[in-house]
């Protein structure tokens, strides 16, 4: 008997005790991940694509272009290095810039579909026509599909 109950328990409590850490690790996962997009990231943005970076390695760049000693590349990093951050943060600036006025568009065109939709309604009822038929329109039916004709053997 107490074979079997050692047999029966420890399997389970393992599974459970499995099951209750792939759990914590799942929470712990998307703790962080939310963490991540809602803190860590736009700061990374905003400090990649601050006017004061850009600038500094503007600076950087032309300073390791003029002078090509080996100490100032030891300090500074290659010049193809900044020029390559520096296009990257640019083209960061702008899909920034890209994203803030397509939301800007979108909040614009949802007000202007509110606003339709609201001169739509006030139409319709003022012609009569119940506001249920205005809000939903009425499908037509689907066309059946002829049935095959039967074949002869």
């Amino acid at each position: 008997m107490l074979v079997r109950w050692y047999m029966l328990t420890i399997p389970t409590a393992l599974a459970a005790r499995a099951a209750e850490a792939r759990r914590l690790a799942r929470r712990w996962y998307a703790t962080l991940a939310a963490w991540l997009d809602a803190t860590a990231f736009p700061a990374i943005v905003r400090y990649a694509t601050s006017r004061p970076h850009i600038v500094a390695l503007l600076l950087l760049g032309s300073v390791l272009m003029l002078w090509h000693d080996p100490s100032v590349e030891l300090v500074g990093g290659n010049y193809t290095n900044i020029v390559s951050a520096l296009v990257s943060c640019i083209v960061l600036l702008q899909q920034v810039s890209h994203h803030h006025e397509v939301k800007r568009l979108h909040s614009e065109h949802a007000k202007q579909i509110a606003a339709l939709h609201e001169t739509v309604k006030a139409l319709a009822t003022a012609q009569g026509a119940p506001q249920s038929a205005s809000a939903t329109p009425v499908k037509p039916p689907r066309p059946r599909t002829p049935a095959k004709p039967p074949t002869s053997l």
